[in-house]
């Protein structure tokens, strides 16, 4: 609720117009007095919002705020109130004006209030009460207390259309609140979510700026969720996304922001971090997260995140630097998993971790894109000279940087999980090749790694076998 200077002037405006009607009785301070008391008020209120000057308004309604909302309307209606206990008098001639003022206060302020139903009561119960009984007091006819019996089923039905329309009100503001908070929010772990972590970024750049406020940037990627999610399905993927945001806003301060803003990565501003032992104390307390393994429906898994960290200002002073530098430490620390889980922004080391992240970017999608394609080195036996296989050997058709050989690409497909991806097409494109082959000619496919830790190699490798037509024993 606010009392705006139209408000406070139309209270001022009404005094003045009984108090002025007041004048033609005999001699009395009571109404000047009750006049001065009304001011005095108002000149209270008008000053609490010229403190406040054009700062904005706060979104959000406290209670504190509700409370004190609900003891200013209790104020002014008991002020209102005295009016007609102290002025009515049906025997003189002013006292349509004062019924008329007193009633018209009680319907003007029933709806200036409404959106606040405390403060309704507030205001329109004493004023109320004050009107009935200054009805009672200063009726001279019988038929004048019928004018109090009014007054009340007026009331009721004020009362009635005030509480409507504020529970409406209600209404519309708690549904615009969960909408905010839906915008704001990942729906499937329910923690910010980029909109919301931009916002905060730039609250505390701005604190930055104005109070020094130095903090950390870390970004969190989970290592092996890829291959979790192709094995156990998307639903189990999801089930892990859970956990893991459930054990990071558990591990999260006061005054840190944790947020999803990608598949697997998350960010984390943590203020008065940007001292290095502090930042990789925080670091190891966010790795503690991920010791205890994650119990899903389908299976207990174990996953591990690497963590980037870039450190305000001295690694940049704008959001989208910040971004870039915590991500480059992120794509350093996925590069040395094993051991050490996070990594300090270091520019000297920014320019060869931007090649690898921009062969990662461009990874996404290569195979659907048809940029692969296969060599094949013969394997000859040199007692007969007849060759026994051939090793199919993969190359990459960059389109920037040309064909690429697997010694600068798989490095980079294995941290990024799309080794499986490329692996199963390798697969399936060297078998369908061999078919074509005589029958005493076998192929040679060689695997990550990454694959064989994966139980979905055997789904793979059947797969290829089955789809061409291939004798197992030729590959």
């Amino acid at each position: 609720m606010r009392y705006t200077p139209a408000i406070l002037a139309a209270n001022l405006l009404n005094g003045l117009v009984l108090v002025a009607a007041l004048s033609f009785r005999p001699p009395n301070a009571a109404p000047y007095v009750w006049l001065g008391i009304l001011a005095v008020y108002l000149g209270l209120l008008g000053q609490r919002r010229l403190r406040r000057g054009s700062r904005p308004l706060p979104k959000r309604a406290s209670r504190a705020l509700m409370t004190k909302a609900t003891i200013y309307a209790g104020a002014l209606g008991a002020i209102w109130a005295a009016a007609p206990i102290l002025f009515f008098d049906a025997a003189r001639g002013d006292h349509l004006v004062v019924a008329c003022v007193s009633i018209g206060m009680l319907c003007g302020g029933t709806f200036v209030l409404a959106a606040v139903p405390a403060a309704v009561l507030a205001f329109t119960l004493p004023l109320a009460v004050g009107c009935f009984f200054g009805l009672i007091h200063g009726a001279r006819e019988a038929t004048q207390y019928f004018v109090a019996l009014l007054v009340l089923t007026y009331l009721g039905i004020l009362l009635r259309a005030a509480l409507s329309h504020g529970r409406q009100f209600a209404d519309r503001v708690i549904a615009q609140a969960r909408a905010e908070a839906a915008a704001l929010h990942d729906p499937l772990t329910g923690l910010p979510n980029r909109s919301a972590f931009d916002a905060a970024l730039r609250a505390v750049l701005d604190r930055l700026e104005r109070y020094g406020e130095k903090f950390s940037l870390f970004c969190l990627d989970l290592d092996s969720f890829k291959g979790i999610n192709d094995r156990l399905g998307h639903l189990a993927g999801d089930q892990l996304l859970r956990q893991v945001a459930g054990r990071l806003s558990g591990a999260v301060r006061a005054g840190e922001t944790i947020a999803r803003v990608g598949g697997d990565e998350f960010v984390m501003i943590a203020r008065g971090g940007a001292d290095a032992n502090e930042a990789e104390r925080r670091a190891d307390q966010m790795a503690k997260c991920f010791d205890a393994p994650f119990v899903l429906d389908r299976a207990t898994v174990l996953c591990r995140a690497s963590i980037g960290i870039a450190q305000a200002p001295s690694d940049g002073a704008e959001p989208q630097a910040l971004l870039t530098c915590a991500d480059a430490a992120l794509y350093k620390a996925k590069r040395e998993s094993g051991l050490a889980s996070a990594h300090f922004f270091n520019a000297s080391e920014d320019t060869r971790a931007q090649g690898h992240r921009e062969l990662a970017h461009d990874l996404i999608g290569a195979v659907k894109r048809g940029e692969f394609f296969l060599d094949y080195q013969p394997i000859q036996r040199l007692a007969t000279g007849r060759v026994e296989a051939c090793e199919a050997l993969v190359r990459w058709r960059h389109p920037r940087f040309g064909v690429l050989s697997p010694a600068r690409f798989i490095g980079v497909a294995e941290s990024t999980g799309a080794i499986h991806e490329i692996g199963e097409w390798i697969m399936r494109e060297a078998c369908a090749e061999a078919k074509r082959w005589p029958d005493d000619v076998s192929v040679a496919v060689n695997v990550s790694a990454h694959q064989v830790c994966d139980s979905s190699i055997l789904r793979v490798i059947e797969k290829a076998l089955a789809d061409a037509r291939l004798s197992p024993g030729r590959l």
